[in-house]
């Protein structure tokens, strides 16, 4: 009588521990990666300067290339990375983006904790920064912006979905955006000290396992706010973007959303404001 009453509590008891173990992992992220979701959070970002491939038509038509090259590490941890884009846009409508175009690469050091047994992660980075806009013909003058960025993302799992804000606080060191022929003359060295804002939000959500190749949905806003100082002009702006997205291993991050803008342009035409609507198909490694 003993011995049963004993099996009976053994088998009680791993009956148990099973159900905890699937209480744990429906409580957690399953099978997400926490430091992946915080990664790819910045590939749904509504970020300009994101760097991502797409094809898109906001107001005018935009083509972007561009990756996050992964040099040292891993996503958990300590890493180091050179993001990097270049984008084209016209100003008036024509079938190829080819009027404007620019470049940015960054050189950044991440590092990610995972928190409260992958509900949070915490993720801080520096970036070196360098972006250039140019105009495809004459007169050939350029804008040149330069400078470091202390960057901040926290990311709250849900289940398989993600919650991720960040702050960006950025210190022009040699911008110059004001006058074209000037930024020209100084050879991309020319321009001045400013400080730059930016706060942006994402939320990645879905239907399935984020890793099943199944369609989910993402919501991101930005907004950005750059006060004039010299020869760094004043600059507002505010974007929004909602779209579907499929992962692959194989095949990478395939995102088709809608686009809204308001504020300032980006890249040559930085100085002109306006409210834009649109959309586009996006793609990341």
């Amino acid at each position: 009588m003993g011995y049963r009453v004993r099996v009976r509590r053994s088998t009680m008891m791993r009956v148990a521990g099973r159900l905890a173990t699937l209480s744990l992992l429906a409580a957690s992220p399953a099978g997400a990666d926490p430091a992946r979701a915080q990664a790819e959070a910045r590939l749904l970002s509504a970020n300009p300067d994101s760097p991502t491939s797409a094809f898109f038509w906001r107001d005018e038509l935009h083509g972007k290339l561009g990756a996050p090259i992964p040099l040292l590490g891993e996503r958990t941890g300590f890493s180091l990375q050179l993001p990097a884009l270049i984008e084209l846009h016209n100003a008036r409508p024509s079938l190829v983006p080819y009027q404007f175009w620019r470049a940015r690469v960054s050189l950044e050091a991440i590092h990610r904790r995972v928190l409260d047994g992958g509900r949070f992660v915490l993720g801080t980075s520096i970036l070196a920064e360098h972006e250039s806009d140019h105009v495809s013909g004459p007169p050939g003058h350029f804008l040149n912006r330069n400078g470091v960025a202390f960057r901040l993302d926290f990311t709250w799992m849900f289940g398989d979905d993600a919650l991720t804000a960040s702050s960006i606080a950025r210190m022009h060191l040699r911008t110059c955006t004001l006058v074209p022929i000037l930024c020209d003359r100084g050879g991309g060295r020319e321009g001045s000290a400013a400080f730059e804002q930016t706060a942006e939000v994402v939320f990645d959500g879905g239907w399935g396992n984020r890793c099943a190749g199944r369609p989910r949905y993402f919501l991101s806003a930005m907004g950005s706010l750059l006060p004039a100082h010299r020869l760094a002009g004043e600059e507002k702006r505010a974007v929004a973007e909602v779209g579907l997205s499929v992962r692959r291993p194989e095949h990478g991050l395939l995102q088709v959303y809608f686009t809204g803008l308001a504020g300032n342009e980006i890249g040559y035409l930085r100085h002109l404001t306006d409210t834009q609507v649109g959309l586009g198909v996006r793609w990341a490694p």
